[in-house]
């Protein structure tokens, strides 16, 4: 079973804060993942081969399969690739460059690749096309084909998975077909409404659902001291008393979901940034029904 990540390997993953603008890209493929910082000047090489930027260790991945070049968006190009790198869809010809924009999933071969701000909640999906009044035509049958295979790559892997957008019953069936993909399958799955969470709880459910999934729905409702209370149970190396139930022992994938912008509420101190991080391993837009 793929065991939860460490707060070291959140660190790691969210390394971008001392050398760029605080965004990463995150590469998902069957069985595994991979995420670099992108610079605030220079250029990352993606592909199979071991020597490039960011590796990808799928074998429909050229060895340099695409570059991504730093800038006001970072823009992305296909390095005259095998089997080809889409966006929206559309296979990009050799050396084309496209814009590579917050949320945008990328498909490199049948690997995904997303680009995410390291403090902010999901970006606004690209699965469906925007309107400048800020509405959202309905996403159409591709893409949604592109969002079912972003969640089946979540299962794959142990990262966390932040689910963003009006709650709906979509919500809740993705978080459901992302555990019975996963290798936690066969375990427990629940779900649990943050808003009726009290802190004598956390305890028991966290015991309850040992190798399996908790979904935190409308994580945004946890008051501070549970929020701190979870933090602690993570093993986070800042949180008061950690050690007595750190992430080693605490065996337990987490779904969250949210409706409003946790950014917005880490501003304003209504929400902890570590948190945040820890939470949003992968960010996954849910679309509108």
């Amino acid at each position: 079973m793929n065991q939860p990540l460490s707060f070291e390997d959140h660190a790691a993953l969210d390394a971008s804060k001392a050398n760029d603008n605080g965004l990463r890209l995150l590469a998902l493929w069957d069985g595994g993942y991979a995420s670099c910082p992108v610079p605030g000047i220079g250029r990352i090489v993606i592909g199979r081969s071991e020597t490039v930027d960011l590796c990808v260790a799928s074998n429909v991945v050229s060895r340099e399969h695409a570059l991504v070049t730093a800038g006001e968006p970072p823009t992305i190009q296909d390095l005259w690739s095998t089997n080809g790198t889409r966006v929206d869809g559309r296979r990009m010809a050799a050396a084309e460059t496209a814009p590579l924009l917050l949320g945008r999933v990328i498909e490199l071969g049948n690997a995904l690749l997303i680009l995410q701000d390291g403090m902010s909640p999901v970006p606004t999906p690209h699965f469906g096309a925007r309107l400048p009044d800020g509405l959202t035509v309905p996403p159409s049958e591709a893409n949604l084909d592109r969002l079912h295979r972003l969640i089946d790559l979540a299962a794959t892997v142990s990262l966390n998975v932040a689910l963003q957008g009006e709650p709906n019953l979509s919500t809740e069936l993705m978080a459901k077909r992302i555990h019975q993909r996963s290798l936690r399958g066969h375990n427990r799955f629940l779900k649990v409404s943050c808003e009726d969470l009290r802190a004598c709880e956390l305890g028991r459910l966290l015991r309850e659902v040992r190798g399996g999934t908790l979904l935190l729905d409308e994580v945004a409702a946890l008051s501070l001291d549970l929020q701190a209370d979870l933090l602690e149970r993570l093993g986070h190396p800042e949180a008061p008393g950690v050690g007595h139930a750190g992430a080693s022992s605490l065996d337990v994938r987490f779904i969250s979901t949210s409706s409003c912008d946790l950014s917005e509420l880490v501003a304003l101190g209504g929400f902890r940034a570590e948190l945040l991080r820890w939470l949003g391993g992968i960010r996954i837009p849910v679309p509108a029904t």
